[in-house]
């Protein structure tokens, strides 16, 4: 293809995703960031809590205090939960499965699907990275450090630093 031709297509291309980007949302897709929206403090409140558990590998007491807090979550969807204590097999605190049984019958509801995560950090108790997870204005930015990152912004002079803001308490 010619250069007339690829600048013809970025042109069209271009036009296109503006018409769609422009289209205001369905009455499916507006409930849908209603809902979200309305689930997002809690959401972010939940993370906070669980990142702040100190769950490092061999902290077996942090790992189980995390499947605590996930396993009536997951429940609360409606899945069946098992914790297997894995410190006898594998010197590990343990496995959580979740199963969502098919309303229809076993083999009725299409493909299976497989999700997995895991419940502990690299962080032992000693550690002195702790009890740092924080947001740093109106849930725009979230995570460990999030308070030091907008600190650093702030003092480099970049526009979405917050007069004033000292960096909270990992500033450092």
């Amino acid at each position: 293809m010619n250069r007339t031709g690829i600048v013809g297509v970025l042109v069209v291309a271009a036009v296109c995703s503006m018409g769609m980007a422009q289209r205001p949302p369905s009455a499916v897709e507006s409930a849908m960031v209603k809902a979200v929206d309305a689930e997002t403090p809690a959401a972010i409140g939940l993370l906070e809590k669980l990142v702040n558990i100190n769950s490092g590998t061999m902290n077996f007491a942090g790992v189980v205090a995390v499947k605590d807090v996930v396993a009536p979550q997951i429940e609360a969807l409606g899945f069946k939960v098992d914790w297997t204590t894995m410190e006898s097999l594998d010197g590990r605190a343990g496995d959580l499965v979740a199963e969502h049984a098919c309303p229809a019958g076993a083999g009725k509801c299409g493909k299976r699907l497989l999700l997995i995560g895991h419940m502990d950090t690299v962080f032992e108790p000693s550690s002195s990275f702790q009890r740092v997870f924080d947001c740093a204005w109106d849930e725009r930015q979230c995570g460990y450090g999030a308070r030091r990152e907008r600190y650093e912004r702030r003092t480099r002079g970049d526009a979405d630093g917050v007069e004033g803001d000292e960096g909270g308490r990992d500033a450092g």
